[in-house]
């Protein structure tokens, strides 16, 4: 609809006697542009259910109806919240609602001057982000994730002053970020991920002070982690892995004391786990898995003991012995030290983890015996101890370990028979489904795989750590 037609239209129904008249033409152009440049008859736009409610309207039941069906988008249009006085817009969200197409460039200041909240994810929009969207300094939470837009993001979106939340997630948006993302002082989530952005991490968002949630995982950037970044002391989830960032973990990370969840995997890092890390004393979970870590693990690691759930250091060249401080970890559900250089013996210290369900020691150094106090770990279910050199043979104190689905002690040098209590695990019902060991080696009747007949599987994935991915607005 060209504004020109819809002006001939509009006289035939408005007279225009004053300003706010004509911002509220330019609203009902921008959001009939909109309408039909994304679909129209294709969306979902009655509400499924006979009564729907949105934020701001106190729990009040909201009848919605289709678009452009009258004049009187604040009086019940899909997806349309106004201000009080019900004429402006002030929220769009139109999440999931089958809008396909390109973002109109009528979406801007001009037609939308009051809106504060704008949620067009998960739908089919295509091609880039024009100019005179980032016009709409007004927002306050945008969302355009899950969507297949390209293109990169401009320097005018530091013109988005008010902005708490920022969601461009899941799209096919690409180039650098531009330092303006730094004036964005009121951010508080920023999401990222899963796009093809690539370049260096902007130094710029050491402004951004009130995040307090960074996610920009699988993109191409590269570099190294910025040091400025750490000086978001407020920061609580931070996730930058599956990316190409090189270098060390910045050593004033420990000033970040409110972080909850620390995901760094899957790059090129390098050097010592600085003792530093011991310092996050908020922290649930921290994944370093598949980077090129060395040296021993700070005994620092064992002052996490509060609130550390998760530990995933699988995949890299850490070495040395495994520290004793690790059983102080008494929170500890999932562990996983797989694929690095620990040599020395299991400690024994490992018997206070009584949390944990899965434990990943595979791929090591290590050797002697498997410690019996392992059977202590009453909800353990699943203990992967492939490819070690431990001697011996397995305790039978594995038996009492009921909650067992998986054990793995194939590819070492253990001897003797598969106690038949951990083969009584075999007959529970839903318990032990997976039980693999060398059966050249051990007498084992109850084992599901051999190592020897290449039928022995060692994965065990991380939990997937939390991130923002779409927020509802």
């Amino acid at each position: 609809m060209s504004l020109v037609l819809f002006e001939s239209v509009a006289e035939q129904h408005w007279e225009l006697e004053n300003e706010d008249d004509v911002e509220l033409l330019l609203q009902m152009y921008g959001l009939l542009t909109l309408y039909y440049s994304t679909g129209s008859t294709r969306w979902n736009t009655v509400a499924a259910e006979p009564c729907e409610t949105m934020k701001g309207t106190g729990g009040a039941c909201v009848q919605f109806k289709g678009w452009g069906v009258d004049d009187k988008p604040c009086e019940g249009w899909y997806g349309v919240r106004c201000e009080d006085s019900g004429r402006f817009v002030v929220e769009l969200n139109l999440a999931g609602n089958g809008l396909a197409g390109t973002i109109p460039a009528e979406i801007s200041k001009g037609s939308l001057g009051y809106i504060e909240k704008l949620n067009l994810g998960q739908n089919n929009l295509i091609y880039t982000i024009p100019s005179s969207f980032w016009s709409i300094d007004t927002l306050e939470y945008l969302t355009l994730s899950g969507n297949q837009l390209s293109g990169s993001v401009p320097p005018l979106i530091g013109d988005l002053e008010f902005l708490h939340n920022l969601d461009l997630s899941s799209n096919q948006l690409f180039g650098s970020l531009p330092s303006e993302i730094g004036q964005l002082h009121k951010l508080e989530n920023l999401s990222l991920q899963e796009n093809l952005f690539f370049g260096q991490i902007p130094a710029d968002m050491e402004f951004l002070v009130k995040l307090k949630q960074l996610d920009i995982y699988n993109n191409d950037f590269t570099g190294t982690i910025p040091v400025q970044l750490t000086k978001l002391v407020d920061m609580t989830h931070l996730n930058l892995s599956s990316n190409k960032l090189t270098g060390s973990i910045p050593r004033t990370i420990g000033q970040m004391k409110n972080l909850v969840t620390l995901n760094l995997a899957g790059q090129k890092l390098d050097g010592r786990l600085p003792t530093e890390i011991g310092m996050l004393s908020s922290l649930t979970a921290l994944h370093l898995a598949q980077n090129s870590f060395v040296g021993s693990l700070p005994l620092q690691l064992g002052q996490l003991s509060q609130n550390l759930h998760t530990l995933s250091l699988d995949d890299n060249a850490f070495g040395g012995q495994i520290p004793d401080s690790v059983g102080s970890l008494a929170q500890l559900r999932y562990l996983s030290l797989a694929k690095n250089k620990f040599g020395g013996t299991i400690p024994s210290a490992m018997k206070d983890l009584t949390e944990l369900k899965t434990l990943d020691l595979s791929d090591n150094g290590l050797y002697g015996s498997i410690p019996f106090q392992l059977g202590y770990l009453s909800n353990l279910e699943s203990l992967t101890l492939y490819d070690l050199k431990l001697t011996g043979s397995v305790p039978p104190e594995l038996g009492d370990l009921k909650n067992l689905v998986k054990l793995v002690v194939a590819s070492n040098d253990l001897t003797g028979s598969m106690p038949a209590t951990v083969c009584k695990l075999r007959t529970s019902p839903g318990q032990l489904t997976f039980l693999s060991a060398d059966c050249n080696k051990i007498s084992c009747s109850c084992c599901t795989g051999c190592a020897h007949e290449g039928t022995t599987s060692v994965s065990n994935p991380a939990p997937t750590p939390a991130t923002s991915a779409s927020r509802p607005i």
